[in-house]
């Protein structure tokens, strides 16, 4: 997790107690997955564009 990510979540959970916390945790799964995906991409590109 990364520094914003974790701020984030502190944020939610500590300051902004009111939302469900079900919401946050979805966040934070739906974000890493995403850079997971993008990571993944990035890296099939490259390996296919350097000989």
């Amino acid at each position: 997790m990364t520094v914003n990510e974790l701020r984030h979540l502190f944020n939610i959970l500590i300051i902004e107690p009111t939302r469900r916390r079900c919401d946050l945790l979805l966040w934070s799964i739906r974000r890493r997955r995403h850079q997971a995906r993008a990571e993944t991409s990035h890296y099939t590109r490259q390996a296919l564009i350097e000989p």
